[in-house]
């Protein structure tokens, strides 16, 4: 394996095709015969609008490395955060479903957030992960309770808030999801050492983490479980908290993202469940665990699958629904190619694809003074 292939600057387009190969013979009375070879594989191919010379010289040192088609990577598609449920963003095609329950969360300008002795400053032009503007926000009091903040109305089950921010611009900032009925703060705080955040003091969370993205943007994220701590039904408020002190830089922050059923101890395919014979986890369904209970839509048409020990990146084919046992059943594209062991972890989100170049031969284009294109296909490997 010879690495992943760099998720910015990213692709304009991004499409995918399932290659289906099979031997067809037609005899003189029209008569067909069909043999799928089942190798079933998917191609992904991706183009760049005319960029600077760094952003596309650092694409092209990544494919000049795999010697034209004799490496095998990885490649996570982009996924923007809201997934099918947003309808936007490169990400549509290929990240699970993710509805954001927050309003207007790419800038945090509009009235739908309250500003509390906090202000925006001048924005970091392009240096969101979709090459967007990210928002410089600073105090303006001493108070440690300055926020930029907005009112959810009931807590889920289980959630998950997340905000990217851009690298060396605080020295502390709060993530902070705040329980109105039980007056709970469940709260990480980024600390900035170097330029380089980390996550401190995980206050009442159940789960917490911290993702580089590239360009030096991370996705900080904090998750809880309601169903656990038995504060399903509570109101909720999200606040996001600039650096303690008035006279320090503030945070640059862009879309806050607060998910519902993301928690989970594990989605495990099962083979024990009662009616379910071991050997029907083959073929076109997947019965698993671990699901938040009665949960609709677990799995959306056209999300993608990844079954631990298995490199093949399945799909989903129909909507999958969660029963009160929190096990839902998934009907997949392509058939399996083997049976998976029982309690085998499953991934849905940025799934990686292990890939190679289709193509030995790679080209960067120059449209104008100081500007590329470039554009390449992968072909995935079993």
């Amino acid at each position: 394996m010879s690495g992943q292939f760099p998720q910015l600057p990213r692709p304009n387009v991004c499409s995918i095709t399932a290659l289906d190969p099979c031997l067809l013979d037609r005899a003189h009375s029209g008569r067909r015969q069909v043999r799928l070879l089942g190798a079933h594989r998917w191609r992904i191919e991706l183009e760049w609008p005319p960029k600077l010379r760094p952003d596309a010289e650092t694409l092209f040192a990544f494919v000049a490395r795999q010697r034209g088609r004799s490496q095998i990577f990885t490649f996570i598609p982009p996924a923007s955060h809201g997934g099918q449920a947003r309808g936007t963003g490169l990400g549509a095609p290929f990240a699970r479903a993710r509805a954001n329950l927050l309003a207007y969360s790419d800038d945090f300008s509009q009235t739908a957030w309250t500003k509390f002795q906090c202000a925006q400053g001048t924005p970091a032009a392009g240096a969101s992960p979709d090459d967007t503007d990210m928002q410089e926000w600073h105090r303006t009091a001493t108070t440690f309770s300055a926020s930029v903040s907005q009112a959810v109305s009931t807590m889920a089950a289980k959630q998950v808030l997340s905000v990217y921010v851009l690298a060396g611009t605080s020295t502390l900032s709060r993530l902070d999801l705040h329980d109105g009925t039980a007056l709970v703060h469940h709260s990480i705080d980024l600390v900035w050492t170097g330029g380089v955040p980390s996550i401190a003091s995980p206050t009442a969370v159940d789960a917490s983490g911290l993702e580089a993205v590239g360009g030096g943007v991370y996705r900080a994220w904090l998750a809880v479980d309601g169903q656990a701590r038995g504060i399903v039904g509570n109101a909720r408020q999200v606040w996001l908290m600039p650096s303690v002190n008035a006279d320090l830089a503030g945070v640059y922050l862009w879309r806050a993202q607060l998910e519902e059923g993301y928690l989970h101890p594990g989605y495990r395919l099962q083979t024990t469940i009662a009616g379910q014979a071991t050997e029907e986890q083959a073929g076109v369904t997947l019965y698993t665990d671990g699901w938040t209970a009665n949960q609709p839509g677990a799995l959306l048409p056209g999300d993608y699958l990844l079954i631990a020990g298995d490199a093949k990146v399945y799909k989903a084919a129909a909507a999958a629904a969660a029963d009160a046992n929190g096990v839902a059943a998934i009907s997949i594209v392509p058939d399996l190619r083997q049976a998976p062991a029982n309690g085998s972890l499953l991934t849905f989100d940025d799934v990686p694809f292990t890939v190679s170049l289709e193509s030995d031969s790679q080209q960067l284009s120059g449209y104008q003074p100081n500007r590329f294109g470039f554009a390449c296909s992968l072909i995935e490997e079993l």
